[in-house]
C-alpha cells in the first residue's frame, strides 16, 4: 500500500516588526525587544501542521544574536492561514563596533 501526498511548501511572511530598547548611542550592553507578527500559510489540502513548544524565533544581525523567544505551540489546520505574534527579547547584548556602526546607518 502506498500513500501519496502532494505536499506544498509552507510560507511565512513577516507582517510587522516593532523594536524597543535598541540604544546604539550608549557603550553599555543593550537589552532590546522585538515585537513581531508573522503570517504562516499552510496550503496543503490534507495535512495539518503541529508547531511544537520547542519552536523558537531568533533575531540576528551581522552574526550577533540580538534576541530569542520561544513560540507558542499550536496546531495549524489544513488550507489555513494563522497569524502568530511573538516578543523576542535580548538581554545584555554586547555589540562590536562594526555591527553597531552598520545598525546606525
Amino acid at each position: 500500500m502506498y500513500l501519496i501526498f502532494g505536499l506544498q511548501s509552507l510560507s511565512y511572511t513577516v507582517m510587522k516588526v516593532s523594536i524597543h530598547g535598541l540604544n546604539l548611542t550608549s557603550a553599555a550592553p543593550i537589552s532590546s525587544e522585538f515585537d513581531d507578527t508573522v503570517r504562516a500559510k499552510n496550503p496543503n489540502r490534507k495535512v495539518g501542521i503541529y508547531y511544537l513548544k520547542e519552536s523558537s524565533e531568533n533575531v540576528y544581525y551581522g552574526g550577533v544574536m540580538l534576541g530569542y523567544s520561544v513560540l507558542p505551540d499550536f496546531y495549524q489546520l489544513r488550507k489555513n492561514v494563522t497569524v502568530v505574534r511573538a516578543t523576542v527579547v535580548g538581554s545584555a547584548v554586547v555589540l562590536g563596533g562594526a555591527v553597531k556602526m552598520n545598525l546606525m546607518k
